[in-house]
């Protein structure tokens, strides 16, 4: 269990320091410190998605921080958590679905999406749409192996 709670730690500080560089991305942003004058400017559309998606993406970080903080806390919530990751059934699906890498990319590839929406708005889309098509194949695969396995 102390290698678990290792990783959960160092699971908390990438979350940690990812989602306070999107924050303070976002906060320079709104005040006009990030991006240049002579780019065509969002759309208060493109604006307010790309605003939904900072806030889903912070959203999540801080509810897995707190779920593996009271992990951390509480031995029987931590084997619960361990056991839920390390579950052989769903590790196989998992692993046939492309696994947790699948969803890692997916979320850089969100994470880059919210980046470059400050500079892009083609590269914005193109990055948006490569996420979801990562989200829906992997949820695709894995209710397939679900009923498959």
């Amino acid at each position: 269990m102390r290698e678990y709670k290792k990783i959960l730690l160092a699971r908390i500080y990438v979350m940690t320091f990812f989602g306070l560089a999107i924050l303070v991305g976002y906060i320079l942003k709104m005040n006009g410190m990030l991006g240049r004058e002579d780019m065509n400017i969002f759309s208060e559309f493109h604006q307010g998605f790309q605003l939904g998606l900072t806030v889903l993406v912070e959203i999540i970080f801080i509810y897995l921080i707190i779920q593996y903080i009271r992990a951390l806390k509480n031995p029987e919530e931590l084997k619960r958590l361990y056991y839920a990751e390390n579950d052989e059934r769903m590790g196989m699906i998992r692993e046939k679905s492309g696994g947790y890498i699948m969803f890692i990319c997916a979320i850089a590839i969100l994470i880059a999406a919210i980046i470059a929406g400050y500079f892009n708005e083609t590269v914005f889309w193109t990055l948006v749409g490569c996420s979801l098509f990562l989200f829906v194949t992997r949820k695709a695969l894995l209710l397939y192996y679900s009923q498959k396995l």
